[in-house]
């Protein structure tokens, strides 16, 4: 990855994580400082998280990480899967070369995930960053994969909200059972409607307790 994935990476992971009830302003200069770069690259990250409205520009504030409302989660997981059962509907191909070698990389993720073990954030987000760039990489329709790509991102910081060991033994039994499914297959119709039905399930979790 180029020195920008890595930022954008980094800043994705940390909107993930941070309280979603509150808003959270995201200063240049500070992050400038903080990756060692100038604030022309820290502009370039924000400008692409913007467009995948993982945070707002504000007049008279800057960029800031904006509140997810609590009751909206079952509605994201949904549109979310929706997009992905969508994009399936014309997404008949065997897998490309590039989609081939994200599978390759997808090895290396599941390998160290223990069953029955509670994942920790770092896993689930790294799981789920991998997912949206195959899904991305999958769907037909370019319109429809920054979508479910903007989906995606905002369920996964829904997903790292909950703290309970509960949740995370059954995100990591979804995300593992999913993606080891992946590794066997061959068809992009196939995977897209498999990772919609996942999304469906990461929803129904989400709804629930800790």
């Amino acid at each position: 990855m180029s020195r920008l994935d890595d930022i954008a990476q980094a800043l994705r992971l940390r909107i993930c994580l941070m309280d979603a009830a509150n808003t959270h302003i995201l200063y240049e200069n500070s992050l400038a400082e903080e990756f060692g770069v100038s604030r022309t690259p820290v502009r370039q990250v924000l400008q692409r998280l913007a467009y995948e409205h993982q945070v707002e520009t504000r007049t008279g504030i800057g960029t800031v990480v904006p509140p997810l409302d609590p009751d909206g989660a079952a509605q994201d997981f949904l549109t979310l899967a929706g997009t992905l059962e969508l994009a399936a509907q014309t997404a008949a191909a065997p897998f490309d070369a590039v989609a081939c070698d994200l599978l390759a990389q997808l090895e290396t993720l599941v390998a160290p995930v223990a069953p029955a073990q509670p994942m920790e954030a770092a896993a689930i987000f790294a799981l789920n960053s991998w997912l949206i760039a195959f899904a991305r990489r999958l769907n037909p329709e370019p319109i429809m994969a920054d979508a479910a790509a903007s989906l995606h991102w905002r369920a996964l910081r829904r997903l790292l909200q909950q703290d309970g060991a509960r949740h995370k033994i059954a995100q990591g039994g979804i995300l593992d059972g999913l993606c080891r499914t992946l590794l066997v297959q061959t068809d992009a119709r196939a995977a897209l409607q498999m990772m919609a039905l996942a999304m469906r399930d990461l929803g129904k979790l989400s709804l629930s307790g800790n």
